[in-house]
């Protein structure tokens, strides 16, 4: 004879139950509590609010324009499309609530051997590899989306005669910058999604968005918010009109609407019993489970180096940030040699590389090498006068990097940290780097309740589907976050602008706003 579930120890009753506290539940909570819903609440599994955004205090540098110690955020720490980002204009040209800093000067670009000459001239033939992505992928609806290094191949191919040696050898690796917006690596990444369209520049929050949560949640009750609170069930009843919530100290409850803002990793998960995953009765329907299943989710990681003090900076200072990219691609070295063998012969005949697909269990679990990933690095001293680095990372060097000590990752990161030290006297050696005096790295992809950064596209991946779908909703179940919407896919303000969406659905549901008010 089966088992009953035991029956609930505690049954309440809500108008509305969010579920997660990160930006896009916060903001739908203010929204709603602002226009006459009064009982709402948000369940958070963590023991603390924000989501994927956390600000963190230095223990070892003060800013010198405020006399603080120095914050990080190791979830989100820019502003993006500046031109179209509404979170922005609030914060920082209407209200002025936050500082900012374009760090967006030239980038140094280096590579094992030091920083790369101009007169290779990789950004321009880079470019070109991005036009001849975009055109591929958008002029042609059959074309079959491949891997940023496929399409990478198929350009190499097409244009070996008119690029040199280096173009050929070194290009490929600094289109792999674009690892470091998706967290994925390339052979996985979309080149259809892989591609920048920015509407404006990206600002570098100085405060920290910590200081844009609690704004948000200001003028909430302080039990609006309950934290380690795991939720187990969503369950329709009473004919569809209401949503019954379990959570995992078996209380139950009862709402007109539920808003689920777990991050798309955690969603995919709704028919497991792995930490962190919901079940749904009835299950999510074909319309969402369906793209569900063809969509990802990358690893943007954060190595924070802080070194003592102003004297120990290395790196040039004037620099707004640095891309190490990696060793060249044995396949695409290979190439190169051949293709200059053949110019050499005044040969065409030059055999084009295979494609690759890596097997996913593998990629995911693989040790990396050094010089096998790029990293960029952001110039502490130019955005906050604070000797430290910022490192960002990809899958799977992410999750190797998250998951080791501390000592492994400086070990790991620092032949990649010394090359900036190329033009420094001081430095003749990498034993003469100066000893950082704390690292702080992210955790996203070790957390059950994240298990990554943000959505993110291998080749073949379609979010377009699933945003219609998530966007429509499940009855009374909503789905708000950065997965969910549009505009701002992937960035703070897309989570911020769907919790927005989400509530004012729910208001005019229940007659507290008029069509004229809405801004979905």
């Amino acid at each position: 004879m089966s088992q009953q579930p035991p029956s609930p120890v505690h049954s309440i009753k809500r108008s509305v139950v969010i579920i997660g506290a990160g930006i896009a539940g916060l903001q739908a909570a203010s929204e709603l509590y602002h226009n006459g819903v009064k009982d709402v609440i948000i369940l958070e599994a963590r023991n603390r609010i924000g989501g994927r955004l956390l600000t963190m205090n230095s223990s070892s540098l003060i800013d010198p324009s405020t006399n603080k110690p120095v914050t990080y955020d190791l979830g989100a720490t820019w502003f993006h499309d500046t031109l179209q980002n509404p979170l922005f204009d609030e914060y920082v040209i209407n209200r002025k609530k936050i500082d900012i800093y374009y760090d967006d000067s030239f980038i140094k670009i280096f590579n094992s051997k030091g920083e790369i000459p101009d007169s290779w001239k990789l950004p321009q033939v880079k470019n070109e590899i991005e036009k001849f992505m975009e055109l591929e992928n958008f002029n042609d609806i059959d074309y079959e989306d491949k891997s940023l290094f496929n399409s990478c191949i198929d350009y190499l191919y097409k244009q070996k005669s008119v690029l040199t040696k280096e173009q050929i050898t070194y290009t490929p690796e600094l289109l792999r910058y674009l690892e470091l917006w998706h967290g994925l690596d390339w052979k996985r990444l979309s080149s259809k999604f892989a591609i920048i369209s920015a509407d404006g520049r990206n600002a570098y929050n100085l405060n920290g968005y910590q200081d844009i949560i609690q704004d948000i949640i200001s003028d909430l009750p302080n039990d609006t918010i309950q934290t380690n609170i795991i939720i187990k069930k969503i369950q329709k009843v009473d004919q569809n009109r209401k949503v019954r919530v379990l959570t995992n100290n078996n209380i139950e409850i009862i709402a007109d609407y539920v808003i689920v803002t777990i991050p798309q990793s955690l969603l995919s998960l709704s028919e497991t019993n792995e930490t962190g995953a919901i079940s749904f009765s009835p299950p999510l329907p074909p319309y969402i489970e369906k793209p569900l299943s063809r969509m990802h989710f990358g690893s943007l990681g954060k190595v924070i180096i802080e070194f003592n003090s102003i004297e120990d900076i290395f790196w040039d200072k004037e620099t707004d940030r640095f891309l190490v990219i990696a060793d060249p691609d044995p396949k695409i070295k290979e190439f190169s040699k051949e293709v200059q063998s053949a110019n050499e012969k005044k040969s065409n005949f030059v055999i084009k590389p295979d494609y690759e697909v890596e097997d996913y269990d593998l990629y995911k679990n693989k040790i990396p090498k050094q010089w096998e990933y790029p990293i960029n690095i952001s110039n502490g001293y130019t955005i906050k006068k604070s000797p430290f680095l910022l490192c960002i990372t990809q899958s799977p060097l992410t999750e190797f990097l998250e998951a080791a000590p501390l000592d492994v990752v400086w070990e790991y990161l620092k032949p990649m940290i010394y090359v900036l030290a190329e033009k420094n006297p001081n430095i003749t050696s990498i034993d003469k780097l100066p000893t950082p005096v704390q690292i702080r790295k992210t955790f996203w992809s070790q957390d059950p309740f994240a298990r990554g950064s943000y959505a993110g596209c291998f080749a073949g991946d379609d979010p377009t589907d699933l945003i219609i779908g998530l966007t429509k909703g499940f009855g009374h179940v909503r789905f708000a976050g950065e997965h969910t919407i549009m505009e701002g896919a992937g960035c703070v303000h897309g989570a911020w602008l769907s919790g927005k969406r989400e509530a004012n659905y729910i208001l005019s549901k229940l007659g507290l706003l008029t069509d004229d008010n809405i801004n979905w």
